[in-house]
């Protein structure tokens, strides 16, 4: 089963192959992660994957990667805790699964994936954006609770999957 067969969200960030990732010191959340790739960033680290209705957000669900426990919300935001290293480097990975189902390529990110884990750290926040047209992926990085404009005008790095490998370009 692919990626495509398991995609099992649609919402305004995955119909424009958005998809943000944040963390602080206590957790790592993002919006534009279907649940698919929550299970597969489990799967990565080797943790079982739970979900169940939350008691107190109609529209979320309380989940668990091992001993790391959140919520969704509408199967778009997550927010999972404790942060650690291992938890950030597989929903990067996740996420960069995610980009290369957009990209509609099969991607080695395995250069690119320690840049991006790198810039991934408390109080800052990333979002990527696949542009299959460009066979590419822009990454924006900012400051977590930026403004429209600081957001907006973050210095992009490009990454060049052309090849079916992932390069930054400075």
């Amino acid at each position: 089963m692919t990626l495509a067969d398991r995609l099992d969200h649609e919402c305004s960030w995955t119909r424009r192959r958005l998809t943000e990732l944040a963390c602080d010191d206590a957790a790592v959340s993002g919006a534009g992660v279907p649940p698919s790739i929550l299970r597969i960033a489990a799967a990565s680290l080797g943790e079982p994957f739970s979900a169940r209705d939350s008691t107190d957000d109609e529209y979320g669900k309380e989940i668990s990667i091992g001993a790391a426990s959140g919520s969704t919300h509408d199967e778009c935001f997550f927010s999972l805790a404790p942060s650690t290293p291992a938890l950030k480097r597989a929903m990067v990975e996740a996420v960069l699964r995610l980009q290369s189902h957009y990209l509609d390529a099969e991607v080695d990110w395995s250069q690119a994936a320690p840049r991006i884990v790198d810039e991934l750290r408390p109080g800052r926040t990333l979002r990527l954006k696949a542009s299959p047209e460009k066979r590419r992926v822009t990454l924006r990085c900012f400051d977590s609770g930026a403004g429209m404009l600081a957001r907006r005008f973050a210095k992009p790095l490009k990454i060049d999957c052309s090849s079916g490998v992932a390069r930054v370009a400075e």
